[in-house]
């Protein structure tokens, strides 16, 4: 036999055995610690993690456990998803064997960040658009459906790439009076923010109404920037006795903000208000009072409504002269306007595409 002496010079080196993540890691969730267990007690200096991306370091503090031989990086914010880091131990400026890795973290996860209607929407337009828009592209096609109590909603789901909304159309119009629920499926599972309910309208009287104008007809400037807020109308009357039920007017993309919409007497009397709620982007808003109001034949009144952000649709000149539709008629000059909530009386013979909805009596 023999007896072997080993130098103290010829002790093992340090090195890493197992890492968090592991090397090649992906999917990495953006708060995951990263850490590295070392094989042994580390003389000659105090082991230091770093972790580094393409563009350069990440920031974060280092730290190094003696007694479970464990050095950790604690980053000062979350990693970025979708992105590759490098991590790297060493001692005295030389990277320990085993303590040079690499992981990739995970997509973001997708989110619903608005939809329309919003969620809790009431009075709700039966033929408005119900979208969601994703935070980002999803791994699968995502679909957006629609129930009430009566069950499943018939419809089409849709989703752009591009734009990452998706769409649900309807084959009918939905229901008056009545509560829906939204639902987007990604994989089997909703997304955060993927349901969500709203109610539609009550039906209003005006759907057999006259106006004014006629149904479609648009404006020749659907954007008219004023400096400030402002409310704009138009003089009506009637041939015959009835009722006005509410009221509309023409909205271009920039007039955003609350409308409120008015009927006045010739006189400056207020005979009823109403908010516009659940409005589209642009076109024709409709809003009905709370009760009709009626008015008497031969009488002139005035519809206006307020734009708190100063703009509206205008044709110029567009009642100059007299427009008549049915039993409804304006007169030269059959525009009204001011600056504020108060009656309109100042006179224009522009037209400012507001409208009133009336249902003769009898």
């Amino acid at each position: 036999d023999v007896v072997f002496s080993v130098p103290s010079s010829s002790t093992p080196p340090v090195t890493v055995t197992s890492t968090t993540p592991a090397g090649g890691a992906t999917g990495v969730a953006t708060s995951t610690a990263i850490s590295a267990q070392l094989s042994a007690a580390v003389s000659g200096g105090t082991p230091t993690l770093a972790v580094s991306i393409a563009s350069g370091a990440v920031a974060g503090t280092s730290s190094y456990n003696a007694t479970t031989g464990v050095v950790s990086f604690v980053p000062s914010a979350a990693l970025t998803a979708s992105t590759s880091y490098t991590a790297t131990v060493s001692v005295a400026g030389t990277t320990l064997s085993g303590g040079n890795w690499s992981f990739t973290t995970a997509a973001p996860p997708v989110t619903v960040t608005s939809t329309t209607p919003t969620a809790g929407a009431t009075g709700v337009d039966p033929t408005l658009a119900i979208t969601a828009q994703l935070s980002a592209a999803p791994s699968a096609t995502p679909t957006l459906s629609v129930t009430s109590s009566a069950g499943m909603v018939a419809g089409t789901s849709a989703y752009n790439t591009t734009t990452r909304v998706l769409s649900f159309t309807p084959t009918q119009p939905l229901l008056w009076s009545t509560s829906f629920t939204a639902t987007v499926s990604l994989a089997g599972a909703t997304p955060s923010g993927g349901s969500w309910s709203f109610t539609t309208a009550t039906e209003p009287p005006t759907v057999n109404a006259l106006t004014i104008f006629p149904a479609n007809s648009v404006p020749d400037n659907a954007g008219w920037n004023d400096p400030g807020a402002v409310q704009v109308g138009v003089r009506f009357t009637s041939s015959v006795a009835g009722s006005v039920t509410g009221i509309r007017f023409y909205k271009g993309t920039q007039n955003t903000g609350t409308h409120t919409g008015y009927l006045w007497s010739s006189t400056g009397t207020q005979l009823a208000t109403v908010t516009f709620g659940a409005e589209t982007a642009s076109g024709w808003q409709s809003a009905t009072f709370s009760q009709p109001v009626v008015i008497q034949p031969g009488v002139e009144y005035r519809a206006s409504y307020y734009s708190s952000v100063g703009w509206y649709a205008v044709s110029l000149n567009g009642l100059a002269s007299a427009v008549t539709n049915g039993p409804l008629s304006t007169p030269a000059q059959g525009g009204a306007y001011i600056y504020g909530t108060a009656f309109p009386a100042n006179l224009a013979s522009h037209n400012y595409w507001v409208d009133v909805f009336f249902v003769p009596a009898g």
